[in-house]
């Protein structure tokens, strides 16, 4: 150390000058350090007083409202596992029955709390309770996926539900039910899963095939027959009598006007006319028509695939200068005459299969709601809700089938007419339960082993466990802290028992199930094993929905209800209102445990009622089924439905009109190239007995089954 006496006046100033400048700039350092600890603390502090005001404000206002029973206070959400403090799990309890009970008092706030327990910005509607704002948000997930954070809480599920089997895997298998469960059901999984070699390889993308596509050109028949197929006589004037049946234009067409022709043969001996064309020849819908098949025949198609037609049949009828509405009408004469027939046959090979898949899904028609124009006659308004009802085969079974049925309401009734004709030995359904009713009404009088069983959908049940554990978003900060922190927190849950353990476990079984089946449907899991390990998981699965029961249910007679109004309990009363019905699908391989097959059949329905609205009638609701159920089980047999209707057209046309001349020849003794087709509406009932030029009596002979061969490949 210097000795300052030693030190000049000039040093001693610079060292005092030093010192000073050292002291200044560790106060600086200590002020900055202390500024930034203040700001962090005073952070800590709004973020803590934020919470616990949210908390503690709610408790105090709902303990000021006199509707608010005291019990609930003390009901603690165990399931809800992000709820870190009992102040926070009051708050959320709480704030259930505050809003079931007291809507007008939060008012200011409800658009928030109504966002936040949908899991989206749905406005709360007055006079709603927050349970019913939930239910109604989350009443299936097709609602649930307009929901901009429904794939992100997906993923957050996925991610807790793998951290809470990691978390279980780290336990003894002796904890408690829940623990040993998930450790049973990942082994399950395990022994299930297939080897590398067996996964098969995934299609390799979008592939272009614009260039294989076919040019439209008119079409003339050429190369006849002048021998007559039923009795072999020479034919005589088919060389000369030639039809020029003028095509409707499409919008694609609208430069020019196609001429398709077809020649005749008549068979003097047995009077058989015959009717020559190209196989990819267009035609006339009927001989007396103007309109072509190929051009009604597009617009079907558009129909089918839920474009809504009609702008385009306005424009259509205005370029090919037709009247109003002969394109709709046109279309309903295809649908009825042509494709009902075709119908009628896949309905009765699809009656007698033994398993079947069920659903229905809303669409208005207009005049069974008392809407629209309304015949003379009148007709009484039957429903404000109609129905296309969809029966399906089962995913995988040979010669795949489904059809559409028009029922002017949901009722069991109603159903049950529809499903009367059917012997099936299997419905797969959701949980409505008119279809119990109908299996119930089936069943009567029926001994044991001839009985009608009934397997509900596991898919439903798994969206109504999804609907308590779907807001991941909440999991969230638990997710985002470092892996041993997850681990030791769930790990508590576990040993805690919460329902919300329980639910998860459940949710875990039913995946299980799913993964096994798809396995088995690869070909990667004999069926017999499958069945076997999924007979495993439905019984862990079972477990855990009773476990999860205690509590917050009761049975009333034959029916369970919920004892505790929260949400942990709907999906237990759907169970187990239901709960020997999720276990069908292990008597039987070709019992599929849900209604996916039928659910993805009606999404085209989906499509076509939001395009489309509505339709007018009755009459117009079945044709519109008839096509739907011609191009979906086309489709499901792998063929092209546009290629196979023109072919399966142009037969029934050549059928119908040889079978009209032949007629109009032996009634007049005149050989004639065309002839009326009538319409059973048009005529009398009397003369709807004796008309032979109904379309129905033309094609009653015609020969179906080398078609159904041709769609189901016998």
């Amino acid at each position: 150390m210097k000795d300052l006496n030693s030190l000049s006046k000039e040093e001693l100033i610079k060292l005092v000058a030093l010192q000073q400048e050292q002291l200044r700039v560790a106060e600086e350092r200590a002020e900055k350090e202390r500024i930034i600890a203040e700001k962090a603390q005073r952070t800590a502090e709004i973020k803590e007083q934020s919470h616990l005001k949210f908390a503690h404000g709610v408790i105090f206002m709902a303990q000021n409202l006199k509707e608010v029973n005291g019990n609930y206070l003390a009901q603690v959400e165990d399931f809800l596992s992000y709820a870190d403090d009992d102040e926070s799990r009051k708050a959320i309890r709480v704030l259930y029955d505050m809003i079931a009970h007291s809507l007008n008092t939060i008012a200011a706030a409800s658009g928030q709390i109504a966002g936040f327990f949908a899991h989206g910005n749905e406005a709360m509607k007055s006079g709603e309770t927050s349970e019913q704002a939930y239910e109604n948000a989350t009443r299936s997930l097709e609602e649930l996926k307009k929901v901009r954070s429904f794939s992100n809480n997906i993923k957050g599920v996925a991610r807790f539900s793998a951290a809470i089997s990691k978390a279980a895997e780290a336990l003894s298998s002796t904890t408690n039910l829940t623990v040993e469960s998930q450790q049973k059901i990942s082994s399950i999984v395990r022994a299930a899963a297939p080897t590398a070699d067996q996964v098969k390889q995934t299609h390799r993308g979008r592939v272009n095939n614009i260039s294989k596509l076919p040019e439209a050109a008119p079409v003339t028949a050429s190369e006849t027959s002048a021998i007559c197929d039923k009795c072999g006589e020479p034919l005589s004037g088919w060389e000369v009598l030639i039809a020029d049946l003028k095509t409707g234009v499409t919008q694609l067409e609208a430069s020019f006007r196609q001429q398709n022709t077809y020649k005749l043969g008549f068979c003097q001996k047995c009077g058989r006319v015959e009717v020559f064309m190209e196989p990819e020849q267009d035609h006339p819908l009927f001989p007396d028509r103007l309109i072509s098949t190929k051009t009604i025949l597009s617009f079907n198609q558009a129909m089918c695939i839920g474009i809504p037609l009609e702008r385009a049949l306005r424009q259509f009828e205005k370029d090919a200068e037709l009247g109003s509405n002969t394109g709709s009408y046109s279309l309903y004469d295809y649908q009825r005459f042509y494709l009902k027939p075709l119908f009628k046959a896949i309905e009765k090979a699809l009656q007698n299969r033994a398993v079947l898949v069920c659903d229905e899904t809303p669409f208005d028609c207009l005049q069974d709601q008392g809407r629209g124009k309304i015949p003379a006659a009148g007709i009484e308004p039957k429903a404000k809700i109609n129905y296309v009802v969809a029966v399906t085969t089962a995913d995988g079974a040979p010669q795949p089938a489904t059809l559409y049925y028009y029922s002017p309401t949901r009722s069991a009734e109603n159903i049950g007419k529809i499903l009367s004709d059917y012997s099936f030995k299997t419905l797969v359904t959701d949980g409505y339960s008119g279809y119990k009713t109908i299996i119930k009404n089936r069943n009567l009088d029926k001994a044991e082993t001839e009985r009608i069983r009934h397997q509900s959908c596991l898919v439903h049940l798994r969206r109504e466990l999804l609907k308590v554990v779907l807001p991941s978003d909440l999991y969230k900060q638990l997710l985002d802290k470092s892996e041993e922190y997850v681990t030791q927190e769930l790990q508590k849950q576990l040993l805690a028992n919460t329902d919300g353990m329980k639910l998860h476990t459940a949710l875990k079984a039913i995946n299980a199930v799913f993964r096994i089946e798809a396995e088995k449907n690869a070909g990667l899991l004999n069926p017999e094993q499958a069945r076997k390990a999924q007979a495993e998981l439905i019984k862990y699965l079972d477990q855990m929905m009773l476990e999860a029961s205690k509590g917050l249910v009761t049975q009333k007679g034959t029916t369970w209800v919920k004892t505790r109004n929260v949400p942990a309990a709907k999906p237990c009363v759907y169970y187990l209102n239901a709960r020997e019905d999720f276990a069908t699908f292990l008597g039987s391989s070709e019992i599929p445990p849900c209604t996916n097959k039928v659910e993805r059949a009606i999404r085209g329905v989906t499509i076509l009622r939001k395009n489309s609205l509505h339709k007018h009638s009755a009459n117009y609701m079945e044709a519109m089924c008839i096509a739907l159920s011609i191009d979906a089980t086309l489709r499901e047999n792998g063929i092209d439905p546009f290629k196979w209707l023109q072919k399966y057209s142009q037969a029934l046309f050549k059928h119908m009109t040889a079978k009209g001349l032949s007629q109009v020849w032996k009634e007049t003794g005149q050989r004639k190239n065309k002839f009326s087709i009538r319409l059973p509406e048009k005529l009398e009932e009397a003369d709807k007995k004796i008309n032979k030029y109904l379309p129905e009596k033309l094609a009653e002979d015609f020969d179906m089954q080398p078609w159904l061969d041709s769609i189901f490949r016998a």
